[in-house]
């Protein structure tokens, strides 16, 4: 957190230098904000050079990191703590830029999207005479287990981007949409997990490499009377790939290598931001709002996240409307 507002520091003094002398943000359009929450904090930022009036290009930059505490499935007694970071790297060498009558203006874009995902869980779960994965079975004794999993994910892939502003009422009203596409993405992952005591194996890994499709992120924003901002996303993404299953033989406990399972991962989320305009070049935001997160698994009927909660946001960008 140091780190990011710092250069949030950083950032607001270029912006406000180059506001003084006029020069440099003639030819940047920059934005930063940190999104914290009760369980983590997501920083999102862009830099875009302008050319001309018509090309620019422009690097975005999104981390977030995230801990969260759950039920192992279908384990009562258990407990399963997650990290989990997120690194997304988006350059569009080229974009196009074009504006009608002063008050509409829209950008597209075409470029490289690589996405980065971590994940360690560590947690424990107890068996006992009464198996809740398999009521048939009866175990021999109650045994506390110790759980391990941790996996790395990384995508490459081309993203199209298409951005509108409308500018209304001498500024009283401006709405900007902001849309992303992934037609299609490669992905390459790796897991290791064990379990302890495990009798039959353990630890077990698996590499899988293999593609899913499509992404899609649309971004509104309203900003009213030059005061007040309001902000809406949805993100929606399918997603297949293997993971490392646990099953009971009667005896022991088994780690195997499941078939691909296929997800879908659907993500909201609102706010309400406090946006005047105090500088003529650059605009400061601070708002809350609530995100919800969903993912379900197609292939097993379950949903692995399904959960709401509140966000904060604390940010600074140009003006380029």
């Amino acid at each position: 957190m140091k780190k990011i507002l710092l250069l949030f520091l950083l950032f607001c003094t270029i912006a406000l230098s180059a506001a003084e002398t006029g020069s440099i943000i003639d030819k940047i359009d920059f934005h930063l904000s940190n999104t914290p929450s009760e369980n983590g904090d997501k920083t999102f930022s862009y830099f875009r050079w302008l050319y001309n009036d018509n090309l620019s290009s422009g690097i975005y930059f999104v981390y977030e990191k995230r801990k969260t505490d759950t039920k192992l499935s279908g384990r009562a007694d258990s407990l399963l703590v997650a990290d989990t970071k997120d690194t997304i790297l988006d350059f569009f060498p080229l974009e196009y830029n074009s504006s009608a009558g002063g008050f509409i203006k829209w950008r597209i874009g075409a470029g490289l999207n690589v996405t980065k995902n971590e994940l360690e869980e560590k947690g424990y779960f107890v068996t006992s005479p009464s198996n809740p994965f398999h009521p048939s079975i009866t175990e021999v004794s109650t045994t506390n287990h110790v759980y391990k999993n941790t996996s790395d994910s990384i995508f490459y892939t081309g993203k199209i981007q298409f951005e509108f502003f409308i500018r209304g009422f001498e500024g009283f009203l401006n709405i900007s949409n902001r849309s992303e596409y992934i037609p299609y993405y490669y992905l390459m992952s790796s897991q290791d997990i064990n379990i302890t005591p495990l009798t039959v194996n353990g630890p077990v890994s698996n590499d899988y490499e293999g593609g899913s499709a499509p992404y899609l992120m649309n971004e509104v924003k309203i900003h009213i009377f030059k005061l007040f901002e309001l902000q809406y996303q949805v993100e929606y993404q399918k997603l297949k790939y293997e993971q490392i299953g646990i099953d009971y033989n009667g005896s022991d406990w088994i780690l195997s290598v499941n078939d691909e399972n296929k997800y879908t991962i659907y993500n909201y989320s609102c706010l309400i931001n406090f946006k005047p305009e105090i500088f003529e070049d650059v605009d400061f935001v601070i708002g809350f709002g609530k995100k919800w997160l969903n993912t379900k698994n197609e292939t097993t009927g379950e949903k692995p996240v399904d959960e709401s909660e509140w966000i904060y946001n604390i940010g600074v960008t140009s003006k380029r409307i």
